[in-house]
Order: structure tokens, then C-alpha cells, then sequence
């Protein structure tokens, strides 16, 4: 925020509830919590908390954020839009398990984890019900199991500007065929396996028109980022909307903003002024404006 000539303020997310005067005062209020009580299904929460209180969000609002944290949800919003996202099946708790139709390998997921935890590639039926079974065990209401989309994973990140959202270069996942971005490999000590997305002219304009549809169908705000698999035809799937994504160096949000020929203090200025412009803060966006001249 120095960089920007602003005074940012850190707040835990578990202090969220003694905050709400700091909240409401601020300026912009930017919600970037991993869980709120150890709990990814409480995290949307924190973001219902800071607009009733009267904090002004930048990133989506609480009701977007919170349909895109769940996958279940998210996924129907999408294909309804119609984007194209991998067929699937909802496992709920106290149901018979029915996935006639769809091909193994399958990926079973948790609805509100995020950050690849919760997340199984299942080769068959028995594999299926015993971590369906583990898994409903633990509260989860419902899962989600999706056919393994075969192709390249990619990253691709939706900066808006001036109310017109556009996407950025695309990121690539540097997977083994038929692996999937887990936890482990994004925990891990080392650099991301992430890499600038080689792609036809074509393939970049159908990843983009994508991730831009998906952004207006989820009624997301001021920036997000979607992960999508590329099949060998050049067909993108949406497989996951990231309303308030990583912005840690090394990260995919990062990378794409570099190869538009960003710093990370101008992507942060650019978000922050759409958000300036739609709380109605002329005097905020400004100064934003004028930090992100000096930065580029």
C-alpha cells in the first residue's frame, strides 16, 4: 500500500468480529481470508460481515463471492450460462451413490475447499464410495464428482477497469498427462509448476472469451481467476471461479499481470481504482489513477 502512497491496516480474519468500526471507516476493504474458524464453508461469512457493517469490498460482493466459493453451485451457474464445464454428478449425504454415465477417472471435491485441498482423483466405484463415504462422514452436506477432463490446465486471470472486465494472459499448470494441481505440489517449498500458457491465437481468444463470460455469469467484481482445462481440441472447461485469488509472489494471478506488463503495486492500484469508481469515491480513485501513472 506504501507504494501506492496509501496507509493499509492488517486484519487477522478471526478478529474480524471486533473489527467492525475499522471496517466500516476504511476507505476500501479488500477480503482475502484462506478460512474463517479452520472452516472453508464459513469463509463467506467474513465478506456478509464487512457489507453489513458498511465496508466498501473491492472484489466481489458477498453473495458472488460466496457462489464461487462453492463448487457445486458455481458449476451450475456456469453451465447455465453456457459455459462449458466438466459433467458431473452431486454426491449428497443420505443418498443412493449414482454416477451411471459418467467416466472414471472422476474428480471428487469438497464444495467449499479451496487451494486443491479437498480434492481426489478416483480411478473406479470402490475408490469412489469409500472417500465419498470419509468424506460425508466429516459434516460436508454434499460433494461433487466430475469426469477428469483430459488436456492442459490454465490459469486465467479477469482484471476489470473502468466497469469493463478483461482477461489476462493465460498461466499453465506444468502437469503431468492425466495429474491434477494438488495441494501438495502448491505447498510445496518450492516455485509453483506455472509457467506463461503457449497457445494458438484461436486457443488464447476462446480461454479468454471464457473466463470473461464466466466472470459476468458469476457477477464477480474488479478481478477474479478461473481454472480451466484446455482439451487437445482446443475446448476450454471451466473448473473452478476464484473470487479473491492469490496474490502471493510466485502465484498465477502475478505472473499473468507480468506477462501484461504489470508490476504487482499497478495491479493493485488498478483494482483498487475500479473498485474507487464503483463505491462512488472520485477523490480515492484519483490518487490511484495518479500512483498508477508513477508506477508504469
Amino acid at each position: 500500500m506504501r507504494a501506492l502512497g496509501l496507509d493499509g491496516i492488517e486484519v487477522r480474519v478471526e478478529d474480524i468480529l471486533a473489527s467492525r468500526e475499522l471496517v466500516a471507516g476504511s476507505s476500501l476493504v479488500l477480503e482475502h481470508a484462506d478460512t474463517y474458524r479452520g472452516r472453508g464453508d464459513l469463509r463467506p461469512l467474513v465478506r456478509h460481515w464487512i457489507e453489513a457493517w458498511g465496508g466498501r469490498l473491492a472484489g466481489a460482493p458477498a453473495a458472488a463471492a460466496q457462489a464461487s466459493d462453492d463448487k457445486i453451485l458455481a458449476q451450475a451457474r456456469l453451465a447455465a450460462a453456457g459455459l462449458r464445464v466438466p459433467r458431473s454428478r452431486v454426491i449428497a449425504r443420505g443418498a443412493s451413490l449414482d454416477v451411471d454415465g459418467l467416466r472414471f477417472p472422476l474428480v471428487l471435491k469438497r464444495p467449499f475447499e479451496h487451494g486443491s485441498r479437498g480434492v481426489l482423483r478416483i480411478a473406479g466405484p470402490k475408490a469412489l464410495r469409500e472417500a465419498s463415504a470419509r468424506w460425508l462422514a466429516r459434516g460436508d452436506g454434499a460433494l461433487l464428482a466430475e469426469e477428469l477432463v483430459e488436456g492442459r490446465e490454465l490459469a486465467v486471470a479477469v482484471l476489470e477497469e473502468r466497469g469493463r472486465p478483461r482477461a489476462l494472459p493465460a498461466v499453465e499448470a506444468l502437469l503431468g498427462a492425466g495429474s491434477l494441481y494438488t495441494a501438495r505440489l502448491k505447498g510445496s517449498a518450492g516455485p509453483l509448476p506455472i509457467a506463461p500458457a503457449r497457445l494458438e491465437p484461436a486457443e488464447a481468444r476462446r480461454v479468454a472469451r471464457a473466463a470473461l463470460r464466466a466472470f459476468r455469469a458469476l457477477e464477480l467484481r474488479d478481478y477474479a481467476r478461473f481454472d480451466l482445462r484446455l482439451e487437445p481440441d482446443g475446448t476450454p472447461y471451466l473448473l473452478e471461479a476464484n473470487a479473491r485469488p492469490s496474490v502471493e509472489d510466485g502465484t498465477e494471478l502475478r505472473l499473468a499481470a507480468e506477462l501484461a506488463g504489470m508490476s504487482f503495486p499497478e495491479l493493485l492500484a488498478r483494482v483498487l481504482e475500479n473498485a474507487a469508481v464503483r463505491h462512488g469515491d472520485a477523490a480515492l480513485a484519483r490518487r490511484l489513477r495518479e500512483a498508477r501513472r508513477r508506477l508504469a
